[in-house]
């Protein structure tokens, strides 16, 4: 080789090497000396030392064999790794201009690999999580496409009528996994999101399904990348129905607290005049029974409606559920007093 490359070998600022087709070092810098832990030397020693080094180790000799043995001419490369200790190392080989000569270039990649590892296990972790959580999550990319979904969502999306696998799922929009209605909402829901013009929005969805009725509360957030730009969005769907059921029982049993306060003014300032009246009546027809048969008819009238007066408030008082009625076509509502197949007395006479 000529001085030239010679001093140019040792000036680099990476382990450099240059071998034979036997793999005998003929000459390296004190980088690539440095790598076996061979610091001092004369420049024949210390290609002899590493040599020996590269010998007494398996996997790097068993790597450079091959490597140098698959190269078909001068512009061919061929890579592969290599670990020593703890450092983690890229080797590059390629033909050197001289005859029968490989030059071979160590990168340590060390930094680089610790933090594809921890990018790796960062999002396998991220991953269980999400697959792990009570709440359906979808993740999309700034196309409106699905870029991650967890089996949560895949089961909301079952129970709305479209079976859909992972690999199914991966890539499509929200309104193709399911084109019925809700994934056209999700989407829609996500689209200002990833638009920019808001950084959530949420949607609540009373859905039919063949499993009886389902209430999703769903939720749309912005995805950002490491420069707080706007990427995608985070779609979280959970379901609601459990909670609806017992808003709804909780609404029921409030206006059945209003009818109970109704019922206590209806029975102080109603049934005690009542009383009164239906007394008043009865003394009326048996004291005089000089009264024509008009009279005791009026009379007893007015017993009979103060006695279906007081079978309302009756009913008023044991409710047990608020049930409406359209007594008159296209007209107000009405409390249904009368449970199924009871009639009042009121009404018989």
């Amino acid at each position: 080789m000529e001085r030239a490359a010679q001093d140019l070998l040792h000036q680099l600022p990476l382990p450099l090497l240059m071998v034979d087709g036997a793999l005998r070092v003929l000459s390296c810098n004190l980088r690539a000396a440095a790598l076996f832990e061979i610091r001092r030397g004369t420049p024949a020693e210390l290609a002899d030392r590493v040599g020996a080094a590269i010998g007494a180790d398996a996997g790097l000799g068993d790597e450079l064999a091959l490597a140098t043995a698959r190269l078909a001419g001068p512009e061919a490369e061929e890579t592969f790794a290599w670990q020593r200790g703890e450092r983690r190392y890229e080797v590059r080989v390629w033909a050197a201009p001289a005859a029968d000569a490989f030059l071979v270039l160590f990168g340590d990649v060390t930094h680089q690999r610790i933090s594809e590892e921890i990018q790796l296990n960062a999002r396998y972790y991220l991953e269980h999580i999400l697959a792990s959580i009570p709440l359906g999550v979808a993740v999309l990319n700034g196309g409106l496409r699905i870029t991650f979904i967890n089996q949560r969502q895949l089961g909301y999306v079952e129970r709305l009528g479209a079976r859909r696998g992972l690999d199914e799922a991966i890539g499509a929009t929200l309104e193709a996994l399911l084109p019925q209605g809700p994934g056209a909402q999700w989407q829609e829901l996500c689209l200002p999101v990833i638009r920019r013009k808001q950084d959530q929005a949420h949607l609540v969805q009373r859905l039919e399904t063949a499993g009886g009725p389902l209430v999703l509360g769903s939720a749309a957030t912005v995805l950002r990348d490491h420069r707080g730009q706007a990427a995608g969005a985070i779609l979280v769907c959970e379901d609601l129905t459990a909670q609806d059921r017992l808003e709804q029982e909780l609404l029921r049993m409030e206006k059945l607290a209003v009818v109970g306060q109704m019922v206590v003014a209806v029975n102080h300032q109603i049934n005690n005049p009542l009383n009164i009246i239906a007394n008043s009546a009865q003394s009326l027809r048996l004291l005089h029974l000089e009264f024509d048969e008009r009279v005791v008819a009026k009379l007893r009238t007015i017993e009979a409606q103060v006695k279906r007066i007081a079978a309302v408030t009756e009913q008023l008082r044991t409710m047990t559920e608020v049930k409406t009625e359209e007594y008159i076509a296209d007209g107000p509502t009405m409390i249904e007093l009368w449970r199924q197949g009871e009639k009042s007395k009121g009404d018989a006479s």
